[in-house]
């Protein structure tokens, strides 16, 4: 058994709760906070490197909507009507179709 020189034995942490694969940036961010206040309750050291990524995660999502998420909004009237929707539905619908015909008649 190891102890210190002051004869105390740390006592070994319990384990994190367990945490659900993360497919959205708020998901991580919520993900992280748990391992954050697993480790303040636990008096872990591994939460310093869950708040570092924390604090990554949520300036990469800051800047990941400044650049991509508010552009695509300002230009999704443009980009998105009605019309070009009903006329890519029907080109592709049309390779669908040819596809299928083609293929069966191979």
């Amino acid at each position: 058994m190891r102890t210190s020189k002051n004869g105390f034995v740390p006592k070994t942490p319990p384990p994190p709760p367990p945490i659900r694969a993360a497919t959205t940036i708020q998901q991580v961010v919520d993900a992280l906070g748990t391992i954050i206040n697993w480790s303040i309750e636990a008096s872990s050291r591994l939460g310093y490197f869950a708040a570092l990524y924390k604090r990554v995660t949520v300036a990469v999502g800051i800047a990941a909507y400044m650049l991509v998420d508010r552009n695509i909004m300002r230009l999704r009237g443009k980009l998105y009507r009605p019309a070009a929707g009903k006329a890519l539905m029907i080109a592709a619908y049309g390779l669908l179709a040819a596809g299928v015909a083609f293929g069966l008649a191979q």
